[in-house]
């Protein structure tokens, strides 16, 4: 038989992963858009690459925040 208070422990336990799950998801999912936007765009993140490589354009992401004020202005929140 099956102590009182088990069933209440193993809610507990379930809500508390499904929160955690939750709000990991909501944290590393963004991060991850912005870890492969870097991994995929050929200009180099530094100025001083473009000297040493004669390059004229710059790239279109150079920092973390700075990439994601573009992605959320250009693509905005999904809906």
């Amino acid at each position: 038989m099956e102590e009182p208070g088990q069933f209440k422990r193993a809610v507990i336990d379930a809500t508390a992963g499904l929160v955690a799950g939750g709000i990991s998801r909501t944290v590393t999912s963004p991060l991850d858009v912005i870890k492969i936007r870097f991994q995929v765009q050929l200009e180099p993140t530094s100025s001083w690459a473009l000297v040493r490589r004669n390059m004229s354009e710059p790239s279109k992401y150079t920092g973390m925040f700075q990439a994601t004020r573009d992605i959320f202005r250009e693509e905005g929140l999904p809906v």
